[in-house]
This record gives structure tokens, sequence and C-alpha cells, in this order.
């Protein structure tokens, strides 16, 4: 009698590295899935703590769940590991420090077709014990609009709120880029480039963690930022590879997120701002009138432009009294 190998129907790939204290509650969440037939590819990436040790006690008890150890080299390095590795149709990315609800992968599962490659969902931000929902869809599906949307910070590029199909990737080699910082939406316009249909699941059963030491928020300022710059080089190979700023909404997009990410590197470390040699030339990088196209761009220009970074911080201040910060 012949056995025929069975292949799941979906690949969720996790990443870890030095998260013992979140862990266990994102692989419970995996473990209570509603929808069973999958697997789980974890990729321990030089873990120093604990998490190793945990991966290997969930792969031993699961037999859904495979680890990896390899050496630090980053979540995007981890992740093409993952990718290497799975073997689903569909592929799911978890970041090991979130959680899920039961219905994660069930309510993607639901509403895919034929055409589809790509799902969105709507997700939670988990800040402080507390959820706060949030809507990811565009006004328009097409994968145009999801690429300015997702520049322009108007919706979520994060993969863990989406499901691929593999053969998206494998067909068009699709990979992480050499940088984790915003790699992300490196891949998320790069998938977005070869897809033929993206459905939107007005839904949210993912909870992303706001994690103040995360890559995302990392305190160090000579780290911001390189990361500014790896960003930008990450986006400008994508442009080289896809032309993307033919398409002047997408340039237009691409603008307003490079602008936000400096303000975000301005206004985090106000005491560095005098001594920042980046900032005339970001000045110069920056709209000119003309260019102002969106009330977001027009904050943007005036903010850069006359020094006024106290409107950033100010925001950020209310935004903390509200989630209980201060």
């Amino acid at each position: 009698m012949i056995f025929m190998k069975h292949y799941p129907k979906v690949s969720i790939i996790i990443p870890v590295y030095n998260v013992e204290r979140y862990v266990r509650e994102c692989f419970d969440g995996i473990v209570k899935q509603s929808f069973t037939d999958f697997e789980v590819v974890i990729v321990d990436d030089g873990s120093t703590d604990s998490s190793g040790d945990i991966c290997d006690e969930y792969s031993r008890t699961d037999k859904r769940f495979m680890t990896i150890h390899k050496e630090n080299e980053g979540s995007a390095s981890a992740r093409n590991v993952g990718m290497d590795n799975a073997n689903g149709e569909w592929i799911v990315f978890c970041d090991s420090d979130d959680f899920v609800d039961v219905d994660y992968i069930a309510n993607m599962i639901d509403v895919i077709d034929d055409d589809v490659d790509i799902v969105s969902c709507d997700y939670y931000v988990y800040r402080n014990g507390k959820d706060e929902y949030k809507s990811n869809v565009p006004d328009n599906l097409s994968p145009k609009f999801f690429a300015c949307a997702a520049l322009a910070n108007k919706m979520h590029a994060g993969l863990w709120c989406k499901m691929f199909r593999k053969k998206l990737f494998d067909d068009n080699h699709i990979r992480f880029p050499k940088y984790s910082y915003y790699e992300d939406m490196c891949i998320f316009l790069t998938a977005l480039h070869y897809t033929n249909r993206i459905i939107v699941l007005p839904k949210a059963s993912y909870h992303y963690r706001y994690n103040d030491s995360s890559l995302t928020n990392d305190a160090d300022f000579k780290k911001r930022l390189r990361l500014f710059d790896e960003f930008k080089e990450n986006m400008e190979d994508l442009n080289r590879r896809f032309s993307l700023f033919l398409e002047k909404d997408i340039k237009n997009a691409f603008h307003v997120s490079v602008n936000y990410n400096k303000l975000k590197i301005v206004t985090r470390y106000p005491h560095e701002k005098l001594s920042l040699k980046n900032v005339t030339r970001w000045r110069r990088e920056s709209y000119s009138v003309r260019d102002i196209k969106s009330l977001r761009t027009f904050v943007f220009y005036f903010v850069l432009k006359f020094d006024m970074f106290w409107l950033i911080r100010l925001k950020d201040s209310i935004r903390d009294v509200v989630y209980g910060k201060r």
C-alpha cells in the first residue's frame, strides 16, 4: 500500500528571539485553533533566554510544531528560513510576542477562493492590558490602492494580519530583504505587485502587542537613525525592481512614509534635535507646497520646515495619557 504524504493547508511561521515572557501565550493560542489542518514552523533566531527550550517543548508535545534553531541574524533571516521549510498551501506569519483568538486561521480560510492570493484582516492593538480594535480596510481594493494606503499609514502593512498563498512567494521568488526594519512593508508591496486578488476581512482575531522595547520602538538614537536609512534602502530597492515611483500616487505615499519616519526620530529625541545633521537635508527632501495633497502631507511639511516638533510631542503625550502610560 502506498501512503501519500499529507501537506497541511496552512503553514504558520513564527520567528522567536528572547521572548520567554510571552511565547507560551502565543503558542497556546495556535494550539487551540478551531481550524486544525496546519503546521507551525518555529525559527529560534539564536535566543539567549529560555525561548529555545520552550519551542522544543511544544515541538515534542504537538506533532504540528517544528522548531529550527539558528544563529541570530534578525527576524527577516528567520522568516526566510521559515518560508524555505514551509509545506502549506497558505502562509501565515505570527510574531512570538503576540497572541491570537481560536478562530484566527478559520476566519481567513472561510473567505478564500481560487483566484485569491492575499487575505487581509482587522486586528487589535494590545497595550497596557487593553485591546483597541483597528480597522484595516482601505477605501479601494486594488493592489495599487493597498500600496498607497500602507505607505501612507492608512492601513497596517504587518504580515501578521494577513494570509498569503505560498505559490505567490515561490513563483515570484519573494523573500525578505536584507534589513529587518519595515521588512513587512517590503514583502507586502512586493506581493501586491504580483497578486491577482485580495480579500478584506472586516473581523479581528489577532492581538498585536505594543512593545516599547521592540525594534520599531527602539529607544537608542543612533540605532533609530540606522534603521531609518535601512528603511529607505529597502524601499528604494523596491523602486529599482518594480519602478514603483512611475505611479505618482505611490511615489507621493512613499514620501509621506519617509517624512513620517523622520518625525518619529526627531520628535522622540528632542534633546538630540539640534545636533541632528540630517534635519537640514531632510527639509530639502521634504515636500514643497505644490506637492501637498492631503492634511497628513500638510502637517509633515510644516512640522519639518518650521521646527514645529512640539505638535507631534503633544499628540504623543495625549496618547500616553489616554493609554495610561503616565
